[in-house]
């Protein structure tokens, strides 16, 4: 029985994995586009860009390239961990509301907010001892590792979208809103998975 039920679970989690990967893909391009642009942008030669990290709370720094955080890495325990991102999924919605009030500024500024935090208590809750003959949970971090990332790269591309919008390069604001509405919608569906993983 035991047996069995270990076929189930890894069968189910094989399933998940074909059926999401086409989709991670496609966004993982999209990602990859928007921060090669951002990138190689005229706003990265400006002197006030160059210490923009996430969460640093500055206007100047919405939508431009981040310097990675050279921070030592904390970690958190796994029940305030979960409760961090449960509190920073519903800051998303914060995010949503300034954003689909035209408040773009905002909405940025409270997204810098949030990223670094998702990303730490994420982190967290990835499990770094594994049993090393456990295929099962060995599919599951790698889920958790991979979900984690794809969640920072649509915030990521949020934030990109909304410095966009803000300079008026993606036309009208109601464009700009919902490219930014969608990709935040996606982090937290993800985040929804992520946190359905570390409960297993």
């Amino acid at each position: 029985m035991r047996l069995l039920a270990f076929f189930h679970v890894l069968w189910l989690l094989i399933g998940d994995e074909m059926r999401t990967t086409q989709a991670l893909a496609n966004t993982n391009r999209r990602r990859q586009l928007l921060w090669g642009f951002i990138t190689s942008a005229p706003l990265l030669a400006s002197p006030a860009h160059a210490v923009c990290t996430w969460g640093v709370l500055s206007e100047d720094c919405i939508g431009v390239y981040k310097m990675p955080d050279s921070s030592a890495p904390t970690s958190m325990d796994v029940s305030t961990a979960r409760s961090s991102l449960i509190e920073q999924r519903q800051r998303i919605d914060t995010v949503r509301s300034n954003i689909l009030s035209g408040n773009l500024v905002q909405g940025g500024l409270e997204l810098l907010k949030v990223v670094p935090k998702i990303n730490k208590a994420g982190k967290s809750l990835i499990p770094m001892d594994i049993d090393g003959s456990s295929a099962v949970s060995g599919l599951i971090v790698q889920r958790m590792e991979a979900q984690l990332e794809e969640i920072n790269g649509l915030l990521g591309q949020a934030d990109v979208s909304i410095g966009q919008g803000m300079r008026g390069e993606m036309g009208s604001v109601t464009v700009a809103q919902l490219t930014i509405i969608r990709d935040l919608q996606d982090a937290q569906n993800l985040l929804d998975d992520f946190l359905a993983l570390a409960s297993k």
